[in-house]
């Protein structure tokens, strides 16, 4: 009697599923161990899911790298409790749609922060940096 029981399986199919070839995902090579391996190594590996995820985290990124730049902008203007140009702001690159929390002072006064650095627009051309 077989391990299958009473069935037999057909040698011919047996034969081909051992030649069926499995190619990596991202280098195309013959893989060789265990079934289920899509990637013969860590690098092609690493590289299919970096590619992958490369779009998905580009707009965070991009996000991220315009809060840095208006902290090192607000950092560099130095002095608390200054009344800062809105234009000279936007000459050093400063956007003022991007920041990290929005809130309101004791008075009810909208604060802007970006990261720990907090403004407030004092009118539509200056801002008061705290």
């Amino acid at each position: 009697m077989s391990i299958f029981g009473s069935y037999t399986p057909n040698r011919l199919f047996m034969t081909h599923l051992h030649q069926m070839h499995r190619f990596c995902v991202e280098c195309g090579t013959t893989l060789r161990g265990r079934e289920d391996k899509k990637f013969c190594d860590d690098h092609c590996r690493s590289t299919y899911n970096n590619r992958l995820n490369r779009s998905a985290y580009q707009n965070a990124r991009s996000i991220d790298r315009k809060l840095k730049r208006n902290y090192r902008i607000l950092q560099n203007l130095g002095v608390p409790s200054a009344e800062i140009e809105c234009d000279k702001l936007r000459e050093l690159g400063f956007e003022f749609q991007i920041f990290t929390s929005i809130g309101t002072n004791f008075d009810g006064v909208e604060l802007r922060h970006v990261y720990d650095l907090k403004y407030q627009f004092v009118s539509e051309s200056s801002i008061l940096f705290l």
